[in-house]
């Protein structure tokens, strides 16, 4: 497995994209895997939705510009290419699953890594899209004859490290430089089965550890075996904006110290646990936390 992989969300800030020339087409093509991918002209429009107290993610609402035509896959990612790809660079199964042909259970990592070979394949620069691509694509999605981009059985990476919204305009945003987890599009990581009764906002967003999938080994428990997907775009390498936003696990942390003479007041929380991933419990073997997406070290015993 490759070891940018292997070593977990608190190492791998970057990813080695590879150096590829930008795609020189403006109307639609059909690669040699056989992708159609559908460009994306430049236009603006109003990202983000929701209401403060129920679905306060996708806020404040902001206008996005995007300034550069880029292509879009019309389909997720499947299954049996997915696999040949895993097979040629890992040989071995991918150990993901399916919807309807679509593949499912794949990490940010493994995504990144698909774009890359896609890349040497085609001889182009493929790569996940921006958050704000994926929107600007989904808000045109019927006029595009884009397929699967709110399903309630799919979810989709997006390129960007997750980051809560400014309400600045913003023109072709590409997230912070770093982070803890990256961006899923598509819906909320929950049960799906709810969703089938509800229609999927577009602006719906989420996020996890870009190691985040089921590993080979893991034999004692099902983490990982999500519903998140991917979907290819072709454009040019995206640009963060410089800003490395504070680690979750530090947020809600009183600031104050106590008089210690004294003790702290213990009717007062000076911590609070948050619980933003499935994680295993204290002392849990090695394979259950790799499955969760974190470091053992993060639970391990000390």
């Amino acid at each position: 497995m490759n070891e940018k992989i292997k070593s977990g969300v608190w190492e791998c800030h970057e990813f080695d994209w590879g150096d590829f020339p930008v795609i020189d087409k403006e109307t639609e093509f059909v690669n040699s895997v056989g992708m159609r991918m559908v460009p994306v002209e430049p236009h603006d429009y109003r990202q983000g939705g929701g209401d403060p107290e129920h679905h306060p993610d996708a806020l404040p609402t902001r206008k996005c510009f995007i300034t550069k035509r880029y292509f879009i896959a019309d389909e997720p990612v499947k299954q049996d290419l997915f696999e040949e790809f895993y097979q040629e660079v890992y040989g071995k199964s991918s150990d993901t699953t399916n919807y309807r042909g679509y593949v499912l259970g794949v990490s940010w990592y493994d995504a990144a890594e698909f774009c890359k070979w896609l890349s040497a394949k085609e001889g182009v620069f493929y790569r996940l899209p921006t958050e704000a691509e994926w929107e600007a694509a989904a808000r045109q999605s019927t006029e595009l004859n884009l397929d699967r981009m709110c399903d309630a059985h799919i979810r989709e990476w997006c390129f960007d490290w997750y980051g809560v919204y400014s309400d600045l305009d913003q023109t072709d945003p590409a997230g912070p430089d770093s982070g803890l987890c990256k961006v899923v599009r598509g819906g909320y990581l929950d049960n799906p089965k709810r969703y089938n009764e509800h229609c999927l906002d577009l602006w719906w967003r989420a996020a996890l550890p870009p190691n985040y999938r089921h590993y080979h080994e893991d034999v004692n428990n099902p983490f990982g075996r999500h519903i998140i997907g991917l979907r290819v775009a072709c454009g040019e390498m995206p640009v963060t904006d410089g800003t490395h936003p504070a680690n979750q696990f530090c947020m809600n942390v009183h600031q104050l110290a106590p008089d210690l003479k004294a003790g702290p007041d213990p009717s007062v929380p000076y911590f609070r646990k948050r619980h933003i991933f499935p994680t295993p419990p204290d002392n849990a073997p090695n394979e259950q936390i790799l499955a969760a997406g974190l470091n053992p070290a993060f639970r391990a015993a000390q």
